[in-house]
């Protein structure tokens, strides 16, 4: 609880007081890197839960649609055996299984998913304009880019593929799909604000550092950096909301502007003297 306590406080003063960085460059650097990961990952946090709100029932939609495709164009009555190497269809060749398509998708040329035909070549890719080509050795894919890759047919475990195996993964995708596109936007934002920020932190210290040494004030280049880990907090603030409410800004440059100003306006703050060493539970009690 100490430790929340002291976050929120150094959060609270980074925004508010430029004169709160002259007790924060007086802890250990420790202390801005603890408050910057802190302060990312609750960012992320906050920005992930605001965007799942409007995407998952979006997701979800698609999701049904997209099983509800998968069991519809999967014959009832079409049996596929794998075993020992070698796959067994109830149906003459080729047999053809088309691409469901959920709404809004763009899939190419792709018409089909999958066709089994043992007689098939790579060449039958674009004949039946398939996503997947079982041959009688090897499982084909190729990729909107072109990309092919095969995959010997003995590799695979033996199992039967049937409308019921169908109608099971579909609803495996119905149930999982929206968590699934929630977790990689959960990482994609903690990458974003934890990784993301941090060259804007570097070049921010640069020009800091750079102010400071022409205007003869006693600053380190690590200082100069823990001082745009600690201004950045106002942009991250903003950078959360834009992200939560769905806008879009025509540039991504006002994040670096911004977090330049408000470091160099703490910078003019710096004395020319020594900064005497604090610790955090010091700064917990400043006003």
């Amino acid at each position: 609880m100490k430790k929340l306590r002291t976050f929120f406080h150094c959060f609270y003063k980074s925004i508010a007081s430029p004169k709160y960085y002259l007790d924060i460059l007086k802890t250990k650097p420790r202390f801005t890197v603890k408050y910057y990961v802190v302060l990312t990952l609750l960012a992320a946090l906050i920005t992930t839960l605001a965007i799942s709100v409007r995407i998952f029932p979006i997701a979800k939609q698609d999701a049904l649609s997209f099983s509800q495709q998968i069991k519809n164009l999967y014959p009832s009555d079409l049996t596929i055996t794998l075993k020992d190497g070698q796959w067994t269809a109830n149906k003459p060749e080729p047999v053809i299984i088309p691409f469901p398509k959920p709404s809004g998708s763009e899939l190419g040329d792709f018409e089909n998913l999958a066709v089994f035909y043992k007689k098939g070549t790579v060449d039958d890719l674009k004949t039946y304009k398939t996503l997947v080509l079982v041959n009688e050795t090897n499982v084909v894919v190729t990729d909107p880019s072109g990309t092919i890759t095969s995959r010997p047919i003995k590799n695979f475990k033996d199992m039967e593929i049937t409308a019921d195996s169908i109608n099971k993964f579909s609803d495996m995708i119905l149930k999982y799909t929206p968590y699934f596109l929630i977790t990689i936007l959960a990482l994609r934002s903690a990458f974003f604000y934890l990784i993301g920020n941090i060259s804007s932190i570097f070049f921010v210290g640069i020009a800091v550092y750079v102010f400071a040494k022409s205007n003869k004030k006693n600053l380190k280049f690590v200082e100069a950096l823990r001082i745009g880990a600690h201004t950045i907090t106002i942009p991250i603030v903003l950078q959360v909301i834009i992200e939560s409410a769905g806008f879009a800004l025509p540039s991504s440059y006002w994040f670096f502007a911004l977090n330049l100003i408000l470091a160099l306006v703490v910078a003019m703050k710096l004395p020319v003297s020594k900064l005497e060493a604090k610790t955090p539970s010091q700064l917990n009690t400043q006003n």
